[in-house]
């Protein structure tokens, strides 16, 4: 995973690192790894949660989750729909994560 990938996005949204990690209810240390490139293998909710704080659109997760060697979201899998729905929406990590809670799905984040 390159470490610039996340980093621009960053840049191009104008966040800073440690608000997206406060947000996305990660760490510091693992946001900042994962940035600095440390972090080679980050997992799929982690991601989906650091674009979610971001505020990055449809394609620029699907297409970070490729690169991080995550599966894309897929319409097939009902957990991933909600989700889509919520970057369609431009919806919050907390809206998402309320939306995967009430249909019944693990959410994003560790509650």
């Amino acid at each position: 995973m390159s470490d610039r990938n996340v980093s621009e996005l960053l840049w191009k949204y104008d966040k800073a690192a440690a608000a997206v990690s406060l947000e996305a209810g990660l760490a510091r240390s693992y946001v900042g790894n994962i940035i600095n490139g440390k972090k080679n293998n980050p997992g799929r909710d982690a991601l989906i949660s650091i674009c979610l704080a971001i505020g990055t659109d449809l394609c620029e997760v699907q297409y970070l989750l490729r690169y991080g060697g995550q599966a894309p979201l897929y319409v097939r899998r009902k957990r991933d729909v909600v989700i889509w729905f919520g970057f369609r929406k431009k919806r919050t990590l907390m809206q998402v994560d309320e939306d995967l809670y009430n249909h019944g799905f693990r959410t994003l984040t560790k509650q």
